[in-house]
């Protein structure tokens, strides 16, 4: 019974580091996003989930490496990736970061057993805001593809800047499977 009670001990403060960890990381990725403009669910994919990945590789790895498994690393490429208009500039990179960003993406979120589905909706979502640098349409023509096909004009249906308004995340930190939000 007693070496439950310590494995169980053991594991909470795990999870309370962890947890301490991701709200720390959040509040870092939000700072560095205020000052770009990038799609919705990248912004809430990476200060919640991604974030918990982040925190999980430091918590786990306890090295003297503060990136064990270069997870942090990959945050500045995914954010200039979803910045179509800095990506336009520079469409080679794109085209080579893209499969080792999806890898680590898909390694990162598989720690922490993140469901497939939602690793799919957030890959479609990513796939979007690629397309965006890659096919080299004026902004405008690219914010079309975010309104909805029922030709409704209301600013609920309406793009609002990068994303998609009146859609609920599933990336954030309002996301229940990660706990409140770290606000």
């Amino acid at each position: 019974i007693r070496a439950q009670q310590e494995a169980a001990a053991k594991a909470l403060l795990l999870a309370e580091q962890r947890n301490t960890q991701a709200q720390e990381l959040a509040l870092e990725f939000r700072e560095m996003l205020s000052l770009v403009k990038v799609h919705d669910t990248v912004r809430d994919f990476l200060t919640g989930v991604w974030s918990q990945v982040v925190a999980k590789a430091v918590v786990d790895g306890r090295s003297e490496q503060s990136d064990p498994r270069g997870y942090r690393a990959l945050v500045d490429d995914l954010i200039w990736s979803a910045q179509p208009k800095q990506a336009r500039k520079d469409r080679p990179r794109l085209l080579a970061l893209i499969p080792a960003l999806l890898t680590k993406l898909r390694l990162g979120l598989k720690s922490i057993d993140y469901p497939n589905e939602r690793v799919v909706a957030f890959f479609d979502e990513l796939l979007k805001v690629h397309e965006l640098a890659l096919e080299g349409r004026p902004p405008k023509q690219q914010e079309m593809l975010y309104k909805p096909d029922t030709g409704e004009s209301e600013r609920g249906a309406a793009v609002s800047g990068f994303g998609l308004s009146g859609q609920s995340s599933m990336y954030g930190p309002e996301d229940s499977r990660w706990g409140k939000d770290l606000d």
